[in-house]
């Protein structure tokens, strides 16, 4: 091994160690000796394959090598000295070592890249399961404007599996005249940013027309260009039918007080018959004027001094 590859060798960041073609340990750099906590006296009297930790990845790697000749980033698990594993990247080459055909070997520990994807799943996963009970229709879309993901809400109300959303835009999704409208409000908040909220119409999955409101906003990347967009949907199609049931009631209550109004204020009343003057002019009786200007209805009958009236006649006889 001439003097430069040596310096090389021996500051690599990377661990590098040399084999026989038979994997027993020539040589290891310091980078090594620290990653597997093991001496270099030591690991020269080891064979590689002593630090897989899975013996099929001993036979998977032999394999590999046999048919390209070469190992480029294969991914196991090694062992350290004090027994604990690491997520591993395996590379593999042939050199001409003084004259004699050797291997040499480049290990990577990706166990913090591992780790920080496990929780990164994990934390996809929670956030799936959230969307998913959360009993608000949910969205988010990419830049381009394609569906990214929905929950199950969202798939309840349009009537579509997520499947068959992802990748999709508004065009595939709902008729053309409503998805003018999401398009064109889409475009608007990518432009402008921010949060955005708009009453608008909706196709739901029992084919009428849902009167909602989307609540939307971008989400940016980490470099902090937008990303994509969320989205809820608030379905108060509802809530505007009582609106409606309300005004309807309410116009018909005024219509109703309008036909009653001209019994409040002065009535011209004869003081002879009592008779009242309506607003064509006409003398009517008491009663007929109240019938025509209210839903009253009159009975007759005789009160007790009307009755002891009308008998004082036969009395004094």
């Amino acid at each position: 091994m001439d003097r430069n590859y040596r310096i090389l060798f021996e500051n690599s960041p990377d661990a590098i160690l040399i084999t026989t073609p038979e994997g027993v340990i020539l040589d290891a750099n310091r980078a090594f000796e620290e990653l597997f906590g093991y001496g270099r006296a030591e690991l020269t009297r080891m064979g590689v394959l002593d630090l897989y930790a899975d013996p099929a990845d001993r036979e998977n790697v032999l394999r590999e090598f046999d048919r390209k000749g070469f190992i480029k980033d294969y991914e196991l698990k090694m062992k350290k000295k004090d027994g604990s594993l690491m997520d591993c990247l395996l590379s593999f080459t042939v050199i001409d070592l003084d004259g004699k055909t050797s291997f040499q070997g480049f290990v990577r520990d990706i166990s913090m890249r591992r780790q920080a994807e496990r929780a990164l799943r994990e934390q996809l996963n929670f956030i799936e399961e959230l969307m998913g009970v959360i009993p608000i229709p949910l969205f988010y879309k990419d830049r381009e404007g394609k569906y990214m993901g929905v929950n199950t809400a969202f798939e309840k109300l349009v009537g579509v599996k997520k499947e068959e959303l992802i990748g999709k835009g508004v065009y595939d999704v709902a008729p053309k005249e409503l998805a003018d409208i999401y398009y064109g409000a889409d475009k608007d908040l990518f432009e402008k940013g921010g949060v955005q909220a708009y009453e608008t119409l909706l196709k739901g999955a029992d084919g009428l027309d849902h009167t909602v409101i989307l609540n939307k906003a971008v989400f940016h990347r980490v470099d902090g260009s937008i990303g994509g967009l969320i989205g809820i949907i608030f379905d108060i199609t509802e809530r505007k039918r009582l609106e409606e049931e309300r005004e309807r009631l309410i116009a018909e209550l005024q219509e109703a007080l309008a036909n009653v109004k001209t019994l409040r204020g002065l009535l011209p009343i004869c003081a002879w018959c009592k008779k009242i003057r309506d607003e064509k002019g006409y003398w009517k009786r008491v009663e007929d004027y109240i019938e025509e200007h209210s839903e009253a209805l009159f009975t007759h009958g005789i009160c007790d001094e009307c009755v002891k009236k009308a008998g004082r006649p036969d009395e004094e006889d």
